[in-house]
């Protein structure tokens, strides 16, 4: 997941994920939306300046 991720975040086209790591879109998407709920269930303690 984080490998997607990167990759797109990197510049990489969903195109060139499929091809580079043998992928389907809805694998991608998948990927996305794991990432987005865990990104939801992090807990944020900002920092005192």
């Amino acid at each position: 997941m984080a490998l997607i991720v990167g990759s797109l975040a990197d510049g990489m086209s969903f195109e060139e994920v499929q091809g580079e790591y043998a992928l389907t879109v809805e694998d991608i998407r998948a990927a996305l939306k794991f990432a987005g709920d865990l990104v939801e269930q992090e807990y944020y303690h900002p920092l005192q300046g």
